[in-house]
């Protein structure tokens, strides 16, 4: 397909629309229920009070807003893809946000900023002791600054919202890219990200993993359950880099029927149990003078983890499916062509093409 083939059928699914309101009445529509902003969200995104205080601020002095992004629903109602932080931000501050119980949010207390330091200890209405509320005419002028939205019609295709998320977060964002992830299985299925902050907490998987604090804080778990599952159920195109890989990769397994990505659930936990068994929490380390040492890295989880899992039916057949694993795994590090997945500069797309198909074929024996 040529070029601009490919640019027409992009265009084709995606329509849009635009639409300048005020702040005010991107209040009413919140209470009215006709904007959705996801509770999960909220948990996987967080300003901190500095922010909260700075956005604020730039409200009451007449800085312009960011345009904000909506997927319109069937119903008509609008699904918030982008300003999550923006629009909970100004409904937080004025009592209105609801958490995923349904129930209102705490309203945010600022804090001083260099422009306005006596935005310290301020609140919308009457808050506790000790804080002064904004005047009404201060309520008006931030209710009455405008806000671009951006709306993604109904009529677009059903993945454009997802597409469009991640696009939107992937530049300039704090964000990395296993939280933008995590924001999408949100969107597209939330039992399945359940399942997988499930499996990202099993104890058992933790003891393998072994992550840093910068890993838990980064969602390191997160992202190599996800890895997993796409590396089960969803063919490699070579056409794509490791990130895009899986972000495709999740669409599709929680686009899926339940009883695919469930099953895949279930091999995920048959995987746990037999890497469990060998009673050896570094198997996924380097083997080298005796020892496993070093970090767990995507190679060892890759050729490993992965290699165990495409065999599980046939290692649990066998006499000592633990003392197996455990032998296959020390065995595996003296093996020459492991040098071509392990050596530094390795791209994330080039090494999943030597340790998926190397750790299946190694399980085998």
């Amino acid at each position: 397909m040529s070029l601009d083939k490919e640019i027409e059928r992009g265009a084709l699914s995606v329509a849009t629309d635009s639409y300048d309101m005020s702040v005010g009445e991107l209040m009413n529509v919140y209470r009215d229920n006709e904007l959705i902003v996801n509770p999960e969200f909220q948990r996987l995104f967080r300003w901190t009070l500095y922010q909260k205080s700075h956005f604020i601020e730039s409200l009451l002095i007449g800085i312009p807003i960011p345009s904000i992004f909506v997927f319109e629903q069937a119903s008509g109602a609008w699904e918030l893809i982008d300003g999550l932080q923006r629009v909970s931000t100004i409904l937080e501050f004025a009592g209105l946000l609801r958490n995923s119980a349904g129930r209102k949010s705490q309203p945010s207390v600022l804090q001083a900023t260099r422009t306005l330091p006596s935005l310290a200890n301020t609140t919308w209405d009457d808050g506790p002791a000790g804080t002064t509320a904004l005047t009404p005419a201060q309520q008006i002028s931030i209710k009455r600054a405008r806000i671009g939205v951006q709306i993604l019609k109904k009529t677009s295709d059903t993945k454009a919202k997802y597409d469009l998320f991640q696009r939107l977060n992937s530049h300039g964002s704090q964000a990395n890219d296993q939280e933008l992830r995590n924001c999408v299985i949100v969107m597209l299925n939330r039992d399945l990200f359940a399942e997988i902050k499930r499996l990202a907490s099993d104890r058992r998987f933790k003891a393998i993993m072994q992550p840093s604090e910068r890993g838990i804080e980064t969602q390191a778990l997160m992202d190599y359950v996800t890895r997993f599952l796409v590396f089960m159920f969803v063919d490699y195109d070579k056409r794509w880099d490791i990130e895009e890989y899986l972000n495709n990769g999740v669409i599709e397994i929680a686009d899926e029927d339940g009883s695919n990505w469930q099953s895949l659930i279930k091999i995920f936990e048959e995987t746990i149990d037999l890497v469990h068994s060998t009673g050896e929490p570094n198997i996924l380390k380097r083997y080298r003078n005796g020892t496993f040492s070093g970090k767990v890295g995507q190679a060892g989880f890759e050729a490993i983890f992965l290699g165990v899992a495409q065999n599980r039916k046939a290692i649990l057949r066998k006499s000592n499916p633990g003392g197996f694993v455990l032998q296959r795994a020390k065995d595996l590090w003296t093996r020459a062509e492991v040098s071509d997945f392990t050596k530094g500069g390795v791209r994330g797309t080039t090494r999943i093409q030597k340790t998926l198909p190397f750790g299946r074929e190694w399980f085998q024996q």
